[in-house]
């Protein structure tokens, strides 16, 4: 159903979406899969995380090289956890914007 979804964006100015970890699109531990053109991204832990530092924890155990990952907060969350969260990754995992994750993967 998904793929039958995303292949609607083929050849559109979308080139890349947030899946859902219950998607079962591709491989789990890879991140983004590619469908035409587009790339679909999983996330790397749970929405709407409420401890930094087990977050941070996991993604530092789960997070590989070369790979892009999304991290997604609820609406109405503290924005200084996302900061404390950040604080606590390791050196293998940088924070950027949405559209900077999608240009980035489609020039790797």
């Amino acid at each position: 159903r998904t793929i039958r979804f995303l292949h609607q964006f083929a050849g559109s100015t979308i080139r890349g979406v947030m899946m859902l970890a219950s998607d079962p699109l591709g491989d789990k531990s890879s991140s983004p899969t590619w469908v035409n053109n587009i790339a679909v991204f999983k996330p790397i832990i749970p929405w709407g995380f409420s401890n930094a530092a087990q977050a941070a924890l996991e993604i530092n155990t789960r997070a590989e090289p070369g790979n892009f990952y999304y991290v997604y907060q609820t609406l109405g969350s503290d924005p200084s956890l996302v900061e404390e969260l950040a604080e606590q990754v390791g050196d293998h995992v940088e924070f950027v914007g949405y559209r900077e994750m999608i240009a980035l993967a489609n020039s790797a």
